[in-house]
């Protein structure tokens, strides 16, 4: 088979998987996950995130008067179409569980509860044809009044309403001061492999009434709600503090650091990158093959995005006298730019991507998946890997966008689908992840559940 045909190949497999995927989404459209997820194929590099920052959780805030603040949240995402789509949106207020909050679209949206996403642009200079959308929350026709969990539902075509995605983000109204820290596990046998969060609410001059059966707490490991410890009840009330410390429940695997993917750039490849193919119809980027990680010394690379991604083209040509130009000869990640710029987000060209991962035999009753926050951390058969006998070594293809990936190697079990990073991804205490404390108010007789406080804290350098 020629190099060409070979590419067709990947190509045609790769696509092949992610309609599929399509049609089974399609198929059960009024079952709705309340989850990030995409259902049609076409709809490709899905991002939501603060305006001024591609790597922080999407939160909104709102004043004490309920008004939503400053803070803009961007929505981004492509359709592999030459043509241009309609697509609408609304939002669903979810309880603190992700379940649909008792409560009238009246009481939380304050515009209309469907709006068109107006803005779009076609690629320019790429291989492969597509649509960037984009939309910001809130706008002049959209806002919210409550805080909480939200679901955020876009839909093509406003008629037919099929579902395209689906994205979470919050909204804060903080109330009060939160504090939080790592601190060592009693549990001996986790010393060196586990993380441990303490954190409290303090609320000076200001009671919390009954606060042991209305105060919960949500805590996220790198954005993940896979893994994420909920529905924490405070244990111990003292003075103006309410208290979360427990012996051993507040504990996460420690975990690797992510596994990267520098794919900004075709024409300088990185160092993750064995070569480079160009194609009339597509691009081929074949990684180098990776090994399981041992347990060895933690080795800080200065490069962590904690399992995030992001679209930066390094590729596209510009005024060489611009800022953006000078940044972009810098082939780092301590750089600031113009993630909005449309030399990122029209420009950027997709690739197939092949990836890796040595290891001496297949692991029976278990697959092995590409797993990061570009997949939604969820078993999708499009990162599924396969093993090549013939090589020792698992395989497994898929289409990215030009950008920086975060990722790992997960082993799931066939029968009841349980994730484990271990055999691939040991623990290592010294490992840095970012930590989201979540507090949530659910007063007597209320249907919602308010989100009033959040704190980010760090494990790696213990700050907050």
């Amino acid at each position: 088979m020629s190099i060409s045909s070979s590419f067709r190949f990947l190509c045609c497999s790769t696509l092949l998987i992610i309609c599929h995927l399509s049609i089974q989404a399609q198929e059960e459209d009024n079952g709705l996950l309340f989850k990030d997820h995409t259902y049609l194929s076409n709809i490709r590099t899905v991002t939501l995130h603060p305006i001024d920052n591609p790597f922080n959780y999407p939160i909104l805030t709102l004043n004490a008067q309920s008004k939503l603040t400053i803070d803009t949240l961007v929505l981004g995402f492509d359709d592999l179409s030459e043509d241009i789509s309609s697509y609408v949106y609304t939002v669903q207020l979810c309880n603190k569980n992700w379940e649909p909050a008792q409560l009238p679209t009246g009481h939380y949206i304050d515009g209309y509860e469907n709006e068109n996403i107006d803005t779009y642009e076609p690629a320019s200079s790429t291989i492969t044809p597509y649509i960037h959308y984009q939309l910001k929350i809130p706008n002049e026709n959209f806002s919210l009044k409550t805080s909480g969990n939200y679901l955020l539902k876009v839909y093509e075509d406003e008629e037919q309403k099929r579902l395209a995605f689906t994205k979470r983000f919050l909204v804060v109204q903080p109330l009060y001061k939160i504090e939080g820290k790592l601190v060592p596990t009693n549990n001996y046998n986790k010393r060196n492999t586990h993380h441990e969060i303490d954190f409290l609410i303090n609320h000076e001059n200001q009671t919390i009434k009954n606060a042991t059966s209305t105060i919960s707490a949500t805590i996220l490991q790198n954005y993940r709600w896979d893994t994420a410890i909920e529905n924490i009840a405070p244990n111990l009330l003292k003075e103006e503090k309410t208290i979360f410390d427990f012996n051993d429940k507040i504990v996460f695997d420690a975990l690797r650091e992510y596994r990267q993917l520098d794919n900004r750039s075709f024409d300088n490849r990185s160092m993750e990158v064995q070569k480079v193919e160009r194609f009339a119809d597509g691009i081929l980027v074949q990684q180098k093959p990776e090994e399981k990680r041992k347990f060895t010394a933690y080795n800080n690379r200065g490069v962590d995005i904690n399992g995030t991604f992001f679209i930066q083209n390094l590729d596209a040509a510009a005024d060489e006298d611009s800022e953006e130009f000078k940044l972009r000869q810098v082939n780092t990640l301590d750089q600031p730019y113009n993630f909005l710029d449309p030399i990122h987000l029209t420009r950027s060209d997709y690739s197939i991507n092949q990836f890796k991962l040595n290891y001496p035999q297949e692991i029976e009753n278990a697959d092995v998946y590409i797993f990061g926050g570009f997949t939604n951390y969820d078993l999708n058969d499009e990162f599924k890997m396969t093993y090549n006998a013939d090589k020792s070594r698992y395989e497994g293809t898929c289409l990215l966008k030009q950008g920086y990936y975060e990722y790992f190697y997960a082993v799931v079990d066939r029968k009841d689908e349980t994730i484990d990073l271990q055999p691939m991804e040991p623990n290592l205490f010294e490992t840095e992840n970012e930590y989201l404390i979540l507090i949530y108010h659910t007063p007597f007789g209320a249907q919602n559940d308010y989100l009033i406080g959040t704190k980010r804290i760090s494990s790696g350098l213990n700050k907050n």
